[in-house]
């Protein structure tokens, strides 16, 4: 792979393609090269290109780069260092007048679940989505229903978005610990005994944290099989 300024038409040879490279560290490289120059490509108008897949024979860096395509390929199930991608998008930027279809369009688009996001107009101030809706919606979708809800009593909500079809039931670890750090026995009993709930229903059970909230509070948690996903907000 290489980048050809626009206007000297000069070919500039990216510097990870004469490395010899595991595949971790080639994605790794790859992903920071795509980063960069997609940057770059509303500064310099720089243009990324291919290259061509018979490089002169005579220089051992085309031949490199040549044979990353090939290696992208075949790796394209192990060059990733993390778990695999679940895209969910949320069905609170639907048209609301159209929601069965909305979810229908996204699952055609590729989405793996569909997050609800839930809010009750205490925990925060904003009032949206509630079981008859993800009831609803049941009957016109087959996908992974992520409900993450910011409810001032998640207890009380468990067993009626278990009856609406749920498959996540997310809660927010500051009902229990508003500081965002478990300070006492009483406080982790409260979250233990709501994820056994949760799973008792069968629904997973999800934390949700704020980003001031240290994700050190949940790592016990998570260690210890009570939970089954995390899920960090980027707003207060």
């Amino acid at each position: 792979i290489y980048t050809r300024h626009k206007n000297s038409g000069k070919n500039l040879v990216s510097n990870f393609v004469g490395e010899a490279l595991s595949p971790k560290n080639l994605a790794r490289r790859l992903v920071y090269f795509t980063v960069k120059t997609s940057v770059g490509l509303t500064r310099t108008n720089i243009r990324m290109e291919q290259i061509a897949r018979k490089p002169p024979a005579t220089t051992e860096l085309a031949r490199r780069a040549s044979a990353v395509p090939e290696l992208v390929r075949k790796h394209s199930h192990t060059l990733r260092d993390r778990p695999d991608t679940r895209i969910a998008p949320s069905i609170l930027a639907s048209d609301f007048a159209r929601l069965a279809d909305e979810c229908t369009r996204m699952v055609s688009c590729g989405a793996d679940w569909l997050h609800v996001d839930v809010m009750d107009g205490h925990f925060v101030p904003n009032l949206t989505l509630g079981p008859p809706i993800v009831a609803s919606l049941r009957k016109h979708t087959n996908a992974y229903l992520d409900c993450h809800c910011m409810l001032t009593d998640p207890s009380f909500w468990v067993d009626e978005f278990a009856k609406s079809g749920a498959n996540g039931y997310t809660f927010h670890l500051e009902v229990f610990a508003p500081s965002g750090v478990i300070e006492d026995a009483e406080a982790k009993k409260k979250i233990i005994d709501l994820c056994l709930k949760i799973k008792a229903a069968g629904m997973r059970p999800g934390i949700a944290l704020r980003p001031n909230t240290p994700w050190e509070s949940v790592k016990e948690l998570v260690e210890q099989g009570h939970v089954d996903l995390i899920l960090i907000l980027c707003v207060e």
